[in-house]
């Protein structure tokens, strides 16, 4: 199966491309640069040097391809914080021997295997991290058919949006399966703790206690998860997320 990956977005011309790798190829030497009024294709064969950086591989070929001017690329794969700036644009303009004006802007998506059409046409959110408000401006009006609210952000905040946003995923499905197991383990019914819990769109299922700062305190908190902890070590359930979160706290507190 061949599955076309995007790495990112450029406007060139006046018009705007979608950059993407062909994983039907056995290596990361083959891109499709298409311009989306047309959808015409055009392939691009690039050498794979020794020691291989895909991104600053990509971004440094993408550069020899475009050439001088005006361009703002729009970064759209997921990459740690700082390679935007630190990689993507030094190897586009290494690409273009320097003769690029590049403006450069993060968008990252927020689509699931599966339902990739349905969640880019109904993303939660649009975010944008960029410097330039013309270049943030184009983005805007390219996703003007889509309703969801739009973020400006900078750069960074962007790169690590997705990364946030997926560790919080993985978060709560580890969260549910050890509250799953322990609930059964003291004769509950998981599901239906979990179902009820989602209801407190108060506190649960909410932006409480989603700001960075000091550790918890108080008694509540501390004495409920020790007890928590300590039923299931009892009864020999492993949950290695909650016995986290003490050491977590207390590591915070030490900070």
């Amino acid at each position: 199966e061949r599955v076309i990956r995007p790495y990112g977005m450029a406007e060139h011309g006046g018009d705007w491309y979608v950059v993407a790798h062909d994983t039907g190829r056995n290596d990361l030497r083959h891109f499709a640069v298409a311009r989306m009024r047309d959808v015409q294709v055009m392939e691009r064969k690039f050498e794979r040097p020794g020691d291989f950086d895909p991104e600053a591989h990509f971004a440094k070929s993408f550069g020899a391809f475009v050439g001088k001017g005006d361009h703002r690329v729009v970064v759209r794969s997921t990459v740690l914080p700082g390679t935007t700036e630190r990689v993507l644009y030094p190897a586009i303009m290494n690409g273009s021997k320097g003769t690029a004006r590049v403006k450069m802007a993060m968008n990252p998506e927020f689509m699931r295997e599966g339902t990739a059409l349905h969640d880019f046409e109904y993303p939660p959110m649009i975010v944008v991290g960029c410097d330039d408000l013309a270049t943030a401006s184009l983005v805007r009006d390219m996703y003007s058919d889509v309703k969801a609210a739009f973020v400006e952000t900078s750069v960074r905040t962007a790169e690590l949006m997705k990364y946030a946003c997926n560790a919080y995923h993985a978060l709560k499905v580890t969260f549910a399966n050890e509250m799953g197991s322990v609930c059964d383990a003291l004769g509950g019914d998981g599901r239906e703790v979990m179902r009820i819990f989602a209801m407190d769109t108060k506190l649960n299922i909410s932006a409480a206690y989603l700001k960075p700062g000091f550790a918890f305190g108080g008694s509540c908190l501390p004495k409920d998860v020790r007890a928590l902890n300590w039923a299931a070590k009892d009864r020999e359930i492993d949950t290695p997320l909650l016995a986290a979160i003490m050491p977590s706290n207390e590591s915070q507190i030490r900070a």
